[in-house]
């Protein structure tokens, strides 16, 4: 192929040019967040403090956790997939990356039905014994977090995994043959050199789990909620 000749920009032309650059920067960033502003100013009395404290504070509560936990159990797979002798981790490994397939619903019924069933005979239990039952499982964050945890444990997992292929077995063997255990490794070798990795898996979970909608809606607990429930709801109303 030719390769075209470059030729200059006539000087009366330039102005032009350069709006014709500039519009779709205008178009699809200073427009729509003018609008937001504006809008935002115009409902800024209706705005309740208080309750947006509350929302943010459970999706901030619910997202840190799940952050956490998901990074810990990508860590402890990734690492014992490494140790000899674990073939049945890696079948877990695998399992544990399907969450994200599925989408959120499914998942939450596959976490309730089990958890409402628990929830049912052991109510039936302290009823016999002649206590009071209530939702132990069923009713609270928990069952939240476990459904978070299954649906987005694959982005951690991700993280993880191509973080820990940085890290060659004779990294690792240097570190056995100077007596450390399996913990001191863990902790002196493969915490610091995946800290990268660590924190990019944490914030993609930390960020869906701030987003996520449907499994929420459905498991949420009683007089909870989040900042997307809360959105859903203001936007069902046509407040937004």
């Amino acid at each position: 192929l030719r390769r075209s000749e470059r030729r200059p920009l006539p000087n009366r032309y330039v102005p032009l040019a350069q709006f014709f650059c500039l519009l779709p920067v205008f178009l699809g960033f200073f427009l729509p967040g003018w609008m937001l502003l504006h809008w935002s100013w115009q409902s800024f009395s209706s705005w309740n403090a208080g309750r947006f404290i509350s929302d943010a504070s459970n999706s901030l509560l619910l997202a840190g956790i799940t952050s956490l936990l998901a990074l810990a159990v990508a860590m402890l797979l990734n690492f014992g997939i490494r140790l000899p002798n674990r073939k049945m981790l890696k079948g877990a490994s695998r399992l544990a990356s399907l969450g994200y397939a599925f989408p959120g619903p499914v998942i939450a019924l596959g976490v309730l039905m089990p958890l409402s069933w628990f929830d049912q005979h052991f109510n039936q239990w302290l009823n016999a014994e002649g206590q009071t039952g209530t939702y132990w499982l069923s009713g609270t964050i928990f069952v939240l977090i476990y459904a978070y945890l299954i649906r987005f444990l694959a982005l951690a997992q991700g993280s993880v995994e191509s973080g820990m292929a940085s890290i060659t077995p004779q990294i690792e063997d240097s570190g056995r043959m100077l007596g450390s255990p399996q913990g001191k490794v863990l902790r002196d070798l493969y915490l610091p050199m995946l800290r990268g990795s660590l924190w990019t898996g944490g914030l993609l979970v930390f960020v869906d789990v701030m987003k996520e909608l449907p499994a929420t809606l459905m498991l949420q607990p009683f007089n909870t909620s989040t900042l997307a429930t809360r959105a859903f709801a203001y936007a069902s109303e046509e407040m937004l």
